[in-house]
């Protein structure tokens, strides 16, 4: 695996040699590279996305048909935190600005991915950040929407939290177990806290065979771009982490 700042030339250099291409998040640094890469892979013919394996792996897919199936009813409100207890290493790419680190890119896109796929894009973002090293090591990021909703996530290295995340409805409401990103088990709710059903799906090696499975399902299809990890979304969720690194200051060598 290479790091953040690598993602855009190593993307770059596979299409350009006639390759498909599965990458991982965050796929670049910003947005305006994103556009590119994708402009690129469409010019070439070739296959391309995002390698966000949460969108792939069962309990999310679970979670989604609840959530179509009108089980929670309207969203109200997402809480979903990806904070991780990391001690400092000036070696680390998770805290050199050169390597597109940071905990934005790095954790905050799990719950900004999560919140924009079921919700879309935001009305307005407030947030903050601890910034050290050129990078932010802790974040908080709100997002609202007009008809109310509102999403609340906390990121970081800094400290060590649960990281399950609740989807709240007018009719119920989902729980994603710790490591939401990740997790085998959710759990859907009645309004007043009733279970309804428990669904826990051990991974069949380690929770990435979902997403690699994705492409050939994909290509065989003879489609160059995945219904699970559309091009739109993974362009809005880097136009999210954008505006939180403008509200922040943030820049990366590379810009």
């Amino acid at each position: 695996a290479t790091p953040m700042a690598s993602h855009y030339d190593d993307a770059v250099l596979c299409l350009e040699n006639g390759k498909n291409v599965l990458c991982e998040k965050s796929l670049t640094l910003n947005a305006d590279q994103t556009k590119q890469l994708l402009a690129l892979a469409k010019e070439k013919g070739l296959f391309f996305m995002e390698a966000m394996w949460m969108k792939c792996r069962p309990v999310y897919r679970k979670m989604k048909e609840w959530i179509a199936s009108g089980m929670i009813g309207d969203i109200e409100y997402i809480k979903a935190d990806f904070a991780n207890y990391i001690p400092y290493d000036p070696n680390d790419r998770l805290f050199r600005d050169d390597c597109g680190g940071g905990c934005l890119l790095d954790l905050g896109i799990y719950p900004l991915t999560l919140a924009h796929d079921l919700l879309g894009m935001p009305d307005e973002i407030i947030s903050n950040a601890h910034m050290r090293y050129g990078v932010d090591i802790s974040n908080s990021i709100i997002l609202r929407y007009k008809n109310g909703a509102f999403v609340s996530a906390d990121n970081g290295f800094e400290i060590q939290l649960s990281n399950n995340a609740v989807i709240s409805g007018s009719k119920g409401y989902i729980i994603l177990g710790n490591w939401f990103h990740c997790t085998c088990e959710g759990a859907l709710y009645s309004k007043d806290g009733t279970e309804i059903e428990k669904f826990i799906r051990p991974d069949d090696i380690n929770g990435y065979e979902y997403e690699v499975d994705e492409v050939p399902s994909c290509l065989a299809k003879g489609v160059l771009e995945s219904s699970l990890v559309p091009h739109s979304d993974t362009v809005e969720v880097m136009e999210i982490m954008d505006e939180c690194r403008r509200q922040w200051g943030m820049k990366f060598p590379e810009e």
